[in-house]
Order: C-alpha cells, then sequence, then structure tokens
C-alpha cells in the first residue's frame, strides 16, 4: 500500500499550489526524507524550448511553489537547491529561459545544475542497462526531486513520474536508447532500472493543465486540476492516468511494471488522500479502486498507440502487422517545415528518416522501429501517428 496525494488546483496560483504542497507534506510526513545542509537537484520536465502555456513543461508556478516550500524548512543547515533537465535538442539554459523556470530559480537563488556535460555509469549486473551517460548535476547532488509534467506520449501510452527521470540523460543520447530497448516492455523495464538507480526521494507531478492527444509536445494543453504528491512513481502515474480515463490494466507499461514488482500500480493497493488548499484540508481519502468513477475525466483524449505490437515484429506476422496494421509516424507535408530535426532524432545507423536539401524527410518503414522519437520532437506538429490506411 501507498499514498497519493491529490491537491486539487484549478488554476496556476502559485500560493494556493504552496498552501496545498504545505498539507501533503505533513499528510506524508515528508521532512524524514532531507537531511540539514544536503545538496538537491529539482527535476523539472524541459522537454523543449517553449512557453509554460503550451503544456510541454512543468509550469513556473509548481517550480517555484516547491522551491518555495524547501526553502522555508527549518533545519541547521538549509538545503543547497539546484535544478536542471535535458532537453532532446536545445540547452538546458534555452528551454529555461523560455519556459519561464530560469527566472523562478534566478529570484529564489538556486542555482543551474550541469546538465551540459555528463559520466559514463557502468550499472549493477542485474539491471536492464549495461551503461549510461548521466548528467554531471544528477551525479554530483545528495538527492532528486522529480517535478514533472503528466501528458500523454505515443510510445508509453502516457508520460509523467516514472519517465522524467529519463531526462537525466544529455540530449541526443536519449535517442540511441530507444534504438536499444525499442519495445515498450524493454523500455519501461528500463525506466524501471533507471529510477531504481537514481533513488528520487519525491515525485511531484504537474497536472493541473496536463497535454492530450499527440503527446509529449504537439498534443494540445486540457485543465484537469491536479498537483500531485507522492514518494512512489509508478503510483503516481497511475493515479493521474486512471484520472484521465487510462485502463491501466490494460497499458503494457503499467503491466511490465506489475510483473517487475516496480512501486505500485494496483489502484486498490493505492490510497488517495483529497487535499483542497481553500479548505486547508484533506477532504476525503479512499483507495483509488474505489474513488476512480468520481474522479475520472471523460472527455481527456488519450494517445495513439498500439502498446506495442513491436514484440512479435521478428515474426513473419509480426512484420505484416508492422507494414499494413501498426499505427506509424506520418508527415504532413503542408505542415512541415523541413528543419531536419526528425531526421537527427531518429536513433537508427542507418536512419529511418532521410531528407535531401530543403525537401520533406522520408520515412523508410521496414526500418522504423515506432519509436516516435520524431514525433515527439517536431517543432512544428507536423507528425501524427496514423494507421497506414488512414489519410488524417
Amino acid at each position: 500500500m501507498t499514498t497519493v496525494c491529490l491537491i486539487k488546483a484549478d488554476q496556476y496560483d502559485q500560493e494556493l499550489i504552496l498552501k496545498g504542497l504545505r498539507l501533503a507534506w505533513s499528510s506524508l510526513e515528508l521532512s524524514k526524507l532531507f537531511k540539514p545542509g544536503e545538496s538537491i537537484l529539482l527535476k523539472p520536465n524541459l522537454l523543449s524550448a517553449v512557453s509554460a502555456e503550451q503544456a510541454v513543461t512543468t509550469d513556473p508556478a509548481v517550480f517555484a511553489a516547491v522551491a518555495r516550500l524547501f526553502r522555508e524548512l527549518e533545519m541547521e543547515q538549509p538545503l543547497r537547491l539546484s535544478y536542471g533537465d535535458s532537453p532532446a535538442h536545445e540547452s538546458t539554459a534555452k528551454a529555461a529561459r523560455i519556459s519561464g523556470l530560469a527566472a523562478v530559480a534566478e529570484e529564489l537563488a538556486i542555482e543551474a545544475a550541469d546538465f551540459e556535460h555528463s559520466q559514463e555509469i557502468e550499472f549493477p549486473a542485474d539491471s536492464s542497462i549495461r551503461k549510461l551517460h548521466i548528467a554531471n548535476g544528477v551525479l554530483n547532488s545528495d538527492g532528486l526531486v522529480s517535478i514533472c509534467k503528466f501528458k500523454t506520449h505515443a510510445l508509453t501510452g502516457i508520460t509523467g513520474a516514472l519517465k522524467n527521470q529519463f531526462g537525466v540523460v544529455p540530449g541526443l543520447r536519449k535517442a540511441k536508447f530507444h534504438a536499444v530497448y525499442s519495445d515498450i516492455r524493454a523500455f519501461a523495464t528500463m525506466l524501471a532500472d533507471l529510477n531504481k538507480f537514481l533513488k528520487p526521494r519525491l515525485f511531484i507531478m504537474d497536472a493541473i493543465v496536463s497535454m492530450e492527444g499527440n503527446g509529449p509536445r504537439n498534443g494540445r494543453p486540457k485543465k484537469t486540476g491536479y498537483v500531485l504528491v507522492g514518494l512512489d512513481a509508478p503510483a503516481v502515474d497511475t493515479v493521474m492516468a486512471s484520472v484521465t480515463g487510462h485502463d491501466t490494466a490494460k497499458m503494457k507499461l503499467f503491466q511490465t511494471l506489475s510483473v517487475l514488482r516496480t512501486g505500485v500500480v494496483d489502484p486498490a493497493k493505492i490510497e488517495v488522500r483529497i487535499i483542497d488548499p481553500a479548505q486547508d484540508a484533506v477532504v476525503k481519502q479512499g483507495l483509488l479502486s474505489e474513488l476512480i468513477p468520481e474522479l475520472i475525466i471523460t472527455d481527456f483524449k488519450q494517445a495513439k498507440t498500439e502498446n506495442s505490437l513491436m514484440t512479435s515484429a521478428s515474426s513473419f506476422s509480426g512484420k505484416l502487422a508492422r507494414r499494413f496494421i501498426m499505427r506509424r509516424p506520418v508527415i504532413d507535408a503542408e505542415i512541415c517545415i523541413s528543419c531536419g530535426q526528425c531526421v537527427a532524432s531518429c536513433p537508427l545507423e542507418p536512419k529511418a528518416l532521410s531528407q535531401t536539401g530543403r525537401e520533406v524527410p522520408r520515412y523508410s518503414y521496414d526500418k522504423c522501429i515506432r519509436c516516435f522519437c520524431c514525433q515527439e520532437i517536431c517543432p512544428a506538429a507536423a507528425i501524427q501517428v496514423r494507421r497506414p490506411w488512414q489519410r488524417g
């Protein structure tokens, strides 16, 4: 059994969010997680250099409320806070500036952690990961607090608390890992092992405005009205996935985590405490399985995903399925700006995308592993996920 606090928040009101976080802090007895003088890295989602209104990145109001919460802790020595993440293409500094997080960090005297340089780390023998480059800012900290954004994702269905830690891998090195872990089960196992290695202290999710549809970059902002706080990443993801109408029992991501016994993904084993900052109280609590009917947002548009047929793609029938049935990334030539970022993001060698001059890139679908890195990174929202026979 684990507990997740669900803080009601209809808008990005920093004071109200902070009030809710204080209540969650007390309810979950979180003070014991941190020691005086520790170096704590605040790890937001900075997928790309876009404004906060697009719901791609952690909102500055949530980031500020979390930072202020740590700043006001009464300790013999204050915590030494830093922050950072690694976007797929742009620099951390640019993404932080445009998203509004840099201004908050400057105001609260939070230093930028080093996400431009990394070290190759060897993982334990029982891990699915052999070696991985991890940003120096992560390695130089005593602990990590994950401040994620809830969004849809074409490969995993949703992205939130668990996947946020993938951002400790610098830049395009993340895309290369999609080639190694091309199946969703393998990818989920890798995420589980990465989180096991990093051991984040706490997970805080910005789901006041989430992203629906063609996420995690080119979907639509959707007001969902919550900030989540928990100690278990899969549980936090399970709660918000359930709130947005996902049947987690049928999703390969959560099935894999259940088999691995990574975290808690059973709604009957997750206690939810609903906090209303306006009432300064926990207004309701109960098992997620019992609360879903009243919490569910029925009009949330989920991502188009196969939950992966790639596991059988090596067989003859699997290859036919990949060619004629499986959803795949498709470029809208009328929207494409021919920037080439999709080609650069493809983790394969030789690549499944090619481009001549300023022409619209073309896919070789027989090579494409459906990792959707191209769709995730496209700055023009020109790439959609469709069945082979679909036109729009």
